[in-house]
């Protein structure tokens, strides 16, 4: 008899698991008690009542604190005052945690103007994820800084995080780190987040949870080179795992152009 779980690094408050607990003999109440070997916090286990038979209850359960990898731990069953031959009855459990992902579309921005416009255009990127509400941090991030850190690198990052004090670390696969240094703060408004963007462009999104929507706005005039190039950086929370998942990058260009 085993147990076993699957679940992203997200919690399943709804799981539940029943295992009938009952004694063959003569004497079909017995007394008894049910603990976990390790003290296990990633799951919770119960009775429906103290004496036989009765259902264990394992769950809910959850895997937001957890990295992404295999969890194991047994329930202890044990008589109370009983000579009954199998006490205590071990029941292993095993959690398997796989990282939670979540997709950047498009990937490519890309604004055209007409030398002289000066209109706007503003074009939408949606963040989603089908594993639940994750939250995300956005920044619109100037080209030098960015391309700078992936040449440090030797590779586009997919995985970072964001220190207390708001500079953001970048990581390779190889687990080698490069810190970019505090953007602005992103102004969180009544009715939308103004995230930290480049002079040429504004991003906007109604929140930071998926599923979203961020909106960037380009104006010409604002424009200083014929074309600009900037990187929109999202950052997943810590649910999302380990490489390659919590980081992802959209490359947004815009091009001044004579008319034919």
């Amino acid at each position: 008899m085993s147990v076993s779980l699957s679940a992203g690094t997200e919690s399943d408050p709804a799981f539940p698991q029943n295992i009938l607990l009952t004694v063959n003999g003569t004497t079909p109440n017995v007394q008894f008690t049910v603990t976990k070997e390790n003290n296990e916090s990633w799951y919770s286990v119960g009775a429906t009542s103290n004496t036989t038979p009765a259902n264990i209850v394992v769950g809910p359960f959850s895997a937001v604190q957890l990295q992404p990898g295999t969890y194991t731990d047994r329930i202890v069953v044990q008589a109370v005052n009983a000579d009954i031959g199998n006490s205590p009855l071990t029941i292993p459990i095993t959690l398997t945690v796989f990282a939670v992902e979540f997709s950047l579309a498009p990937q490519q921005l890309n604004y055209i103007f007409a030398i002289g416009d000066t209109e706007p255009q503003q074009k939408s990127v949606a963040v989603t994820s089908p594993y639940g509400a994750l939250t995300y941090s956005a920044t619109l991030m100037p080209r030098p800084p960015f391309e700078t850190a992936v040449a440090a690198l030797g590779e586009v990052p997919n995985l970072g995080y964001r220190t207390e004090e708001g500079d953001i670390v970048l990581m390779n696969s190889s687990g080698d780190e490069y810190t970019i240094e505090a953007p602005e703060d992103a102004q969180v408004m009544a009715s939308a987040i103004v995230w930290p963007s480049v002079a040429w462009a504004t991003m906007q999104s109604t929140g930071n949870v998926m599923p979203d929507t961020l909106t960037i706005r380009v104006t010409p005039t604002a424009m200083t080179a014929p074309q600009e190039k900037a990187y929109l950086l999202i950052i997943a929370d810590e649910r999302v795992g380990t490489f390659p998942s919590n980081v992802k990058v959209a490359e947004v260009t815009s091009t001044k152009r004579s008319l034919p």
